[in-house]
């Protein structure tokens, strides 16, 4: 009865630090987000004319199905029926994963993300 007692608590603790884990990584991943989305925004990814722009999935339509949205810093597509953070955005340009345009943009933009440091970034920006 004591072990099954004391496996129980083993497992609890190892639960709690696990989930403290998780929300360390999910509140690194926001900050890195909130970073991105303060230094880049989608007009500097995306050629505006009067805040629309063609449909960045399809293109090439006759009229700007894209209605770029300043307060909310989103892109609200009409045809595709998809609204895009700027996170969003580059990785439809780029035909990449969100999780990978995170990865490019902290690159692009100098912004400290997992393994990639400032001294790193400051490197390969040099060769």
């Amino acid at each position: 009865m004591v072990n099954i007692k004391e496996n129980n608590q083993k497992e609890t603790k190892l639960e709690k630090v696990e989930k403290q884990k998780q929300i360390k990584k999910e509140q690194y991943t926001r900050k890195i987000w909130d970073q991105i989305k303060e230094k880049v925004k989608i007009p500097d990814l995306v050629q505006l004319k009067n805040n629309r722009c063609e449909c960045l999935q399809f293109g090439n339509t006759t009229t700007p199905s894209c209605q770029y949205y300043e307060d909310s810093e989103t892109l609200h597509c009409h045809k595709c029926k998809k609204t895009m953070d700027v996170i969003e955005v580059y990785a439809v340009l780029n035909n990449i994963e969100r999780s990978e345009a995170i990865k490019k943009l902290a690159k692009q933009y100098n912004i400290p993300f997992g393994n990639v440091d400032q001294k790193q970034i400051e490197i390969e920006k040099k060769v």
